[in-house]
């Protein structure tokens, strides 16, 4: 019961009462704990959208312009590495 309680609170920590680059910025940490071959099967963007509900599009152009600023490395969709990210967008 302990374990699933506070997981639970971590999700919520994740995901309440932050912006959007605050909920994709912590499940791109997230997604970087997993084996790289879970991440190689997962796309980003799909995952984030399930996970979140924010939309598509807001999704995409913070997934972007963290490319552009080689904060993060994608390949076909699928998270290869983060960098380091800013605390603010």
């Amino acid at each position: 019961m302990g374990w699933q309680t506070r997981m639970l609170e971590l999700r919520d920590k994740q995901l309440i009462g932050t912006n959007h680059y605050h909920q994709i910025r912590s499940t791109l940490f997230m997604m970087m704990e997993w084996d790289a071959e879970i991440r190689e099967r997962i796309g980003v963007l799909n995952y984030i959208q399930q996970r979140t509900g924010i939309s598509r599009s807001v999704i995409a152009e913070v997934l972007s312009a963290l490319r552009k600023r080689e904060y993060i490395q994608m390949n076909k969709g699928k998270l290869v590495s983060v960098t380091r990210l800013p605390d603010d967008y």
